[in-house]
């Protein structure tokens, strides 16, 4: 996965270099975390859903995410706000948590706005195979 075209997308879009090198670190960081945890169900940090967006978009999306994670990564933005996404998100915290990274409390909206639950959620595998 080509990070630094992903990080050079975002900053010909207008995000400054700095910002799209968080961006960049942590969605690398949420699908490092995914690959290792297929069957989880997650919700990227807002800055790495940023990432995960402008990635979306390029030709190499499917190649780089089956090469990463060996299959394609679902995008949902339709569940925020319920049950099962703030236990996807609390599962998301304790998994960056174990990397040295702390992600804000659901609730904690004035700590670190750019770690904070993004909208969507990333459906495990388990999930991505139901009816």
């Amino acid at each position: 996965m080509d990070t630094v075209a992903i990080a050079d997308r975002m900053v010909q879009k207008g995000a400054s270099r700095d910002r799209a090198s968080l961006a960049v670190s942590m969605y690398r960081t949420f699908i490092e975390i995914a690959a290792g945890n297929p069957s989880l169900t997650l919700v990227p940090p807002r800055v790495a859903d940023e990432a995960w967006h402008e990635h979306q978009t390029m030709p190499a999306y499917v190649d780089d995410c089956i090469a990463v994670c060996g299959r394609t990564l679902p995008h949902d933005p339709s569940v925020h706000g319920t049950p099962e996404f703030w236990a996807a998100w609390e599962a998301t915290r304790r998994l960056f948590a174990d990397r040295g990274i702390e992600l804000p409390a659901r609730g904690d909206e004035d700590s670190a706005p750019d770690l904070q639950a993004e909208t969507c959620v990333l459906w495990g595998a388990v999930r991505e195979t139901d009816g």
